[in-house]
């Protein structure tokens, strides 16, 4: 079997609740990375943080990913999309949906980004992402929230 190693670059933006999408980001947010809600992107460091069960997965494996701020700041909306690093027009793996995340089809792809389900406040989430069956290389993990 291959090994996926995971390479985590953050892409964050800050936005109003009331431009939000309560049932998820949209279609065209996966292109962008924006939440499309137009507020421009936060500049500062981000109060949210990625953590990760593993750095190394294997072809078909599961991978746990945390959103979560470590100040229990809440947030509402996410969109999470895992890219091959070097190749921004793809989106590799897929996600498992739960009770705070839906997935949608980015890049002609199925169920490879994750977003929020609701517009419940939530300090912490949980993702499942299955790396890809036939795949290798460093992937980087990109994600957008909404407070």
């Amino acid at each position: 079997m291959l090994s996926n190693k995971v390479l985590i670059i953050l892409v964050l933006s800050i936005v109003d609740n009331s431009l939000g999408y309560p049932g998820g980001a949209p279609q065209k947010a996966c292109e962008s990375m924006t939440p499309e809600h137009g507020s421009d992107p936060q500049s500062s460091k981000s109060p949210y943080e990625i953590s990760l069960k593993q750095l190394t997965v294997r072809n078909g494996e599961n991978l746990i990913i945390q959103l979560e701020s470590p100040i229990k700041r809440s947030f509402k909306g996410f969109l999470v999309i895992v890219k091959k690093v070097g190749e921004p027009e793809q989106a590799y793996g897929s996600f498992s949906s739960n009770e705070n995340v839906k997935t949608l089809n980015c890049f002609h792809g199925n169920n490879n980004a994750a977003t929020h389900s609701n517009r419940d406040d939530k300090s912490s989430v949980m993702l499942t992402w299955i790396a890809p069956e036939n795949e290798d290389g460093d992937f980087e993990i990109l994600y957008v929230r909404n407070r």
